[in-house]
């Protein structure tokens, strides 16, 4: 159980990091001055952290070893994470078939896209050609995030700690690709000849 609990402080303190470092953007946010992007892609990323508030909850109902409560907000992130994969869909639908341009220019972007590159590799991954299949990264690991959760079922015992690393694995890469690919996207934006 004490393992639970310091899972429970170390999800807390990734996902409070990460909503600090998103404040601007609400995970990951293809709004590269593009209004009609702009406005479905933030309430997507609201409801991707709607669900990870409430997955949260599981955390904490499960350190309480109340596994019906963590069962019914399990539930309810699962709820919001769909809503994302929808409203993000719509995202990709919208986004234009524009090349992506990968022209670092400097030591900062090329960390930015360094570091992209390397969570696409590390979910096996193709590096996106046009902003559209940027927006589908987004589907694409959403929909696997959702997956590895509807399989997992916790007890409130050890027998949940493969199940709770993965998720909370699952939920840091999903966070930080999130993140990159709005720095790519604005990158992109931003370059001669690119999608802005």
């Amino acid at each position: 159980m004490r393992l639970i609990k310091c899972l429970l402080c170390a999800g807390s303190l990734l996902v409070l990091a990460g909503l600090s470092s998103l404040q601007a953007a609400a995970g990951p946010s293809f709004d590269a001055d593009r209004k009609e992007l702009e406005k479905i892609s933030a309430s997507a990323g609201a409801e991707l952290h709607r669900g990870i508030q409430k997955f949260h909850e599981v955390l904490m109902y499960l350190a309480l070893r109340d596994t019906l409560h963590a069962t019914e907000a399990k539930a309810v992130a699962l709820e919001h994470f769909n809503e994302s994969v929808a409203l993000f869909k719509k995202v990709s639908e919208t986004a234009a078939n524009r090349k992506i341009v990968y022209q670092p220019r400097d030591d900062r972007e090329k960390e930015i896209l360094s570091s992209f590159q390397a969570r696409l590799k590390e979910l096996d991954i193709a590096v996106p050609g046009t902003e559209k299949q940027l927006a589908e990264l987004a589907v694409t690991v959403m929909t696997r995030h959702i997956h590895l959760l509807e399989r997992s079922s916790f007890k409130a015992t050890q027998a949940d700690y493969p199940s709770l690393r993965k998720a909370l694995r699952s939920q840091a890469l999903l966070l930080d690709l999130g993140i990159l690919s709005s720095m790519i996207w604005s990158l992109s934006a931003n370059q001669p000849g690119g999608s802005g």
